[in-house]
Parts: structure tokens; C-alpha cells; sequence
């Protein structure tokens, strides 16, 4: 009897895997809103969670119920984005606006200077001359009349948004309900795990958001000042897109740099060499100063695998897969690891994406190194003797 519910069990998992793949064929683009929703899910549980292990007032709100706090959080995003856009809002509306028609204008007149530049003059006819290449005028010609087609593409993401954002609250209010249902999929044997598995992949997505938001805020700031110090039109707009694009690691701040140098070569000419100098430094500080101090405490990447994951999640699904691509790599690693490495080969040795050692010795899952118990308690001792020295 028990072998025959076994067998029933199975096969039920294979038929649903089926189905899901066969859905997932047929309707990507809705899973990625889907997943984009989870990730908005789980920005506002994470804040949630921080207002509840605040030093002062944590201690009051970790009693009051779930709705309430997520009530709040929402209010207080509500709150932040009404502060910016009274301070902000019209002048970046204006601005971007603005931007919508001098960037045509950059895109012209960079192909006017092609075409008097007499090296550039040889390299387009050589292009022109080789069929494999398409000459220079008709790529910046392309180029002009894709822009609107990029504006109505920011104007459908804002839809898109506010459709992530919609669900995102919904799975937000009431997550017990949703994981407790996916778990009731699972064998009662095996559903501990499959807890397990969720909890691991909710802190690694929660942590990346947290590092990926500390550096998109970074390279927003950044990028307004210096702008606005080197007396550049639209400072505000162009930081406000370097800020959103540098959600894509690797190809964002590429993709952020290109309105950037047009703007600089229509209005400022003699700036664009120093627009290009600040654009390098803003990137090897967020690349070599701020993203390892960030990733060292949070969730570090391999950037091969980010672009990698990138180059196919954008030729599957064009630019939504492209922003997608990250947190995707991030669920993807953690389930690898728990579900291969930790539950199939059984080496609970391994760190979990985004697995402090702190967590390991704390983790029924894992068997901590060695060096991992030591360095931990050589960490608990180091600070138990500074909190001494300042007692004393």
C-alpha cells in the first residue's frame, strides 16, 4: 500500500514538472512577472524584518501582527517617494521629457561629426564595401528610429510595474499561505527540507536586493553630483537612469552611459572626455571599493556567470530577462546547492549563497569546517574583549 502511494506520489511530481515546463515554454514572460512579483514580495518582508530589529523601537513592533507591519512599510515607501517627487518630481518629469527629443538630436549630429572625421570616413566606406558590415549612417539612422520604440518600451515597464507591484503586495500580506501551500505538493517526509530550501532562497534573493539597492544608490548619487558639478543638462534625469539601469549588473552601466555621452556631446562638447573620466571612476569605485565590501557581507556573484546568464535570459525574453537575469542566478545557485550538493551528494560542508558562518554553526543542515568554527569564535571573542576594554 505504501509503495503504491510512493508510485502514485511520483508520478503526480512528473505529470506537475511536465506542466510546468510546458508553461513555462509558452509563457515566460508571465513567469517572469511572477518572479519579479516574489522579488517585490520579498523587498518589503526584508523591511519588514529590519523595522522589527531596529535598536529602539524593534523591540515594540516585533509583537504587532503581520498586516499592520506590512501596512507601514508600505506607507513608509509611500512616504519616500512623496518626499521625492515634491522635491524632485516636476524637474525630473521636465527633464526626461526633455531627454526624450535632445536624444535624437545627440544621435544626428554624432553622425554629422562621423561623417566630416576623415578616419571614420575610411572606416564607413570600408564597412560599406564589405557586405558583412552595414555602413555607419545606417546604423545611427536605425538607431534614431528605434528611440521612440524605446520610450514606449519604458512606458509599457511602468505597467508591467505596477503590476509587480500589485501582486507583490498581495504575496507580501499573507506568505504562510502561498509556501504552505507549495509545500503541501511535497512528501510529508521530505517537506522539512523543502522549508528549508525556501527559507535559504528567500535570505540569498534578500540579501542581493539589499546589496544590489545599497550599489544602484551609490551610482545614482554619484553620478547626479558630478553631473551637475560639471554643469551637464539633465543631472537629475541621468542619474535617475543610471540608478534604475544599475539594477542590471555588467550590461546596466553600459546601457546607462550611452544617453549620457550623447547629451554630453549635443550640449557640452568639450565635457564629453570629462563626463567619459567620471563615468570610469563612478564604475571602479562601485566595481573595486563598494561591490566587495557589499558582497563580502552579502551575496557575491561571479561576473561570468551574470553575463552569461544575461546573454540567455536576453535572447529568450529580450529586456525583462535581461533585468531578471541576476536574481535568477541567485535562486538558481542556492537550489543547486541545497538540492544537489546538500540533499543528493550529502555534503553539508558547503555555504549556502549568502550563508553566513554564523548561520552554518546555527543551521541543522550544515556541518561547519573547522575553520569556520574558529574563525567564529575567534570573531565572538575579538568583539567579547573590545566590549570589555570599552566597559573598562
Amino acid at each position: 500500500m505504501h509503495q503504491l502511494q510512493a508510485q502514485k506520489s511520483f508520478i503526480f511530481m512528473v505529470v506537475l514538472v511536465i506542466t510546468f515546463m510546458f508553461s513555462l515554454w509558452l509563457l515566460i514572460r508571465v513567469w517572469l512577472l511572477v518572479f519579479a512579483s516574489i522579488l517585490m514580495a520579498v523587498f518589503i518582508l526584508s523591511l519588514v524584518s529590519g523595522l522589527r530589529s531596529l535598536p529602539i523601537i524593534g523591540k515594540w513592533l516585533k509583537h504587532a501582527p503581520h498586516g499592520l507591519m506590512v501596512a507601514l512599510v508600505l506607507l513608509l515607501i509611500i512616504s519616500v517617494f512623496a518626499t521625492f517627487g515634491t522635491l524632485f518630481g516636476q524637474e525630473l518629469i521636465e527633464q526626461l521629457e526633455e531627454m526624450k527629443t535632445a536624444l535624437p538630436m545627440a544621435i544626428t549630429q554624432l553622425e554629422e561629426y562621423l561623417e566630416q572625421s576623415p578616419y571614420l570616413t575610411q572606416i564607413s566606406q570600408w564597412m560599406a564595401q564589405n557586405d558583412s558590415y552595414p555602413p555607419i549612417k545606417e546604423v545611427l539612422s536605425k538607431a534614431v528610429t528605434f528611440m521612440p520604440s524605446v520610450f514606449a518600451g519604458i512606458m509599457s515597464g511602468l505597467t508591467n510595474f505596477m503590476i509587480i507591484v500589485l501582486l507583490g503586495v498581495f504575496l507580501a500580506i499573507s506568505p504562510k499561505v502561498y509556501t504552505s501551500s507549495l509545500i503541501a505538493l511535497i512528501p510529508i517526509h521530505q517537506r522539512e527540507k523543502g522549508r528549508y530550501l525556501l527559507s535559504r532562497s528567500y535570505q540569498a534573493l534578500k540579501q542581493w536586493l539589499l546589496g544590489q539597492f545599497v550599489v544602484m544608490s551609490f551610482v545614482g548619487v554619484c553620478t547626479t553630483v558630478a553631473l551637475w558639478l560639471m554643469d551637464i543638462p539633465f543631472a537629475l534625469a541621468m542619474g535617475f537612469i543610471s540608478f534604475l539601469l544599475d539594477f542590471i549588473p555588467v550590461i546596466g552601466p553600459w546601457l546607462a552611459a550611452i544617453p549620457i555621452i550623447l547629451i554630453a556631446m549635443l550640449f557640452t562638447p568639450d565635457m564629453v572626455l570629462w563626463v567619459i573620466v567620471m563615468m570610469v571612476i563612478v564604475q571602479q569605485l562601485e566595481s573595486y571599493v563598494l561591490a566587495p565590501l557589499v558582497q563580502q557581507k552579502l551575496v557575491n556573484l561571479p561576473p561570468v556567470a551574470l553575463l552569461v546568464s544575461q546573454v540567455i535570459m536576453g535572447s529568450l525574453t529580450g529586456f525583462l530577462g535581461i533585468a531578471l537575469a541576476t536574481p535568477l542566478i541567485v535562486m538558481m545557485i542556492v537550489w543547486v546547492q541545497v538540492l544537489y550538493i546538500k540533499f543528493t551528494l550529502g555534503d553539508y560542508t558547503i555555504r549556502v549563497l549568502g550563508q553566513s558562518k554564523q548561520d552554518m554553526l546555527e543551521d541543522d543542515y550544515a556541518k561547519p569546517s573547522k575553520m569556520d568554527k574558529e574563525s567564529v569564535y575567534q570573531d565572538d571573542n575579538t568583539t567579547k574583549t573590545s566590549d570589555d576594554k570599552t566597559a573598562t
